[in-house]
C-alpha cells in the first residue's frame, strides 16, 4: 500500500469516524428526551394512584362502600 492509498483510507475513516459521531450525539438527545419524557410520566401516573387512593378512601369513610342490605 502506498502513501497516497493510506492517506486516502485515513481520511475515509476520519470522515466515518465524524458521521458516528454525529449520530451518537443525536441518539444521546433522543435518549435523554425519553428519560425526561418518561419521568414525567411515572410522577403523572403516581399522582393518579394517589388520588385514587384519595377518592376511595372518602368512599370508604362516607359508608358508600357498605354492603347492600339483605333484601338485595
Amino acid at each position: 500500500m502506498d502513501a497516497q492509498e493510506t492517506e486516502r483510507r485515513l481520511t475515509d475513516l476520519e470522515i466515518r469516524l465524524s458521521y458516528l459521531e454525529k449520530t451518537l450525539e443525536t441518539l444521546d438527545a433522543v435518549v435523554v428526551r425519553m428519560r425526561d419524557a418518561l419521568e414525567r410520566q411515572e410522577e403523572t401516573q403516581r399522582q393518579l394512584v394517589d388520588q385514587v387512593a384519595g377518592s376511595l378512601s372518602q368512599l370508604n369513610a362516607d359508608g358508600r362502600n357498605d354492603p347492600p342490605p339483605p333484601h338485595y
